[in-house]
C-alpha cells in the first residue's frame, strides 16, 4: 500500500507588470520627494554654508532628526533642509557685537546661544522683532 501523496499548497504568483509598476512608482516619488526637498539649492547667501555640507546627519526645518545638543543649521535660511550641527556646552561669553536674529524673530546675545535654544541665525537684513530675554 502506498502513503497518499501530498501536494504542495498552491500560491498566487505575483505579476511581474505589477511589480515593475509599483517599483517604478515608488521611486518616482522617492525622487520627487528629494527634489521637493530642495536638496542642492543655491539660494543660500554669499559666504554661508547651506548646511548640506557640514558631514551631520540631514534634518527638517524644525529640527526634527538631531540628537540632543545639536541643532538643525540651515546656513542662514529659515527654511529648508540642513545639517545636525552640535551646541558648544557651555557657549562662550558673548560680545557687544555678537548679538544676532533668530529664525524666529527674536534677538540673541550669539549664534551659539541662537542654537542652544533650538533656533537657527538668520542671516539677512530683515530687522528682528524683539531681544529674547
Amino acid at each position: 500500500m502506498q502513503a497518499p501523496r501530498m501536494q504542495a499548497p498552491r500560491t498566487r504568483r505575483l505579476r511581474t507588470p505589477r511589480l515593475r509598476t509599483g517599483l517604478r512608482l515608488v521611486a518616482a516619488l522617492a525622487l520627487t520627494l528629494c527634489l521637493g526637498a530642495g536638496c542642492g539649492d543655491d539660494d543660500a547667501p554669499a559666504g554661508t554654508d547651506a548646511g548640506m555640507d557640514a558631514g551631520g546627519p540631514a534634518c527638517t526645518p524644525s529640527g526634527f532628526w538631531c540628537d540632543p545638543g545639536e541643532s538643525c543649521d540651515r546656513g542662514g535660511r529659515c527654511d529648508g533642509p540642513g545639517t545636525c550641527v552640535p551646541v558648544p556646552d557651555p557657549c562662550p561669553t558673548p560680545g557687544p557685537d555678537d548679538q544676532v536674529c533668530g529664525c524666529d524673530g527674536a534677538f540673541y546675545p550669539s549664534e551659539c546661544t541662537a542654537r542652544a535654544a533650538g533656533v537657527d541665525v538668520y542671516f539677512d537684513d530683515e530687522p528682528c522683532t524683539t531681544p529674547a530675554e
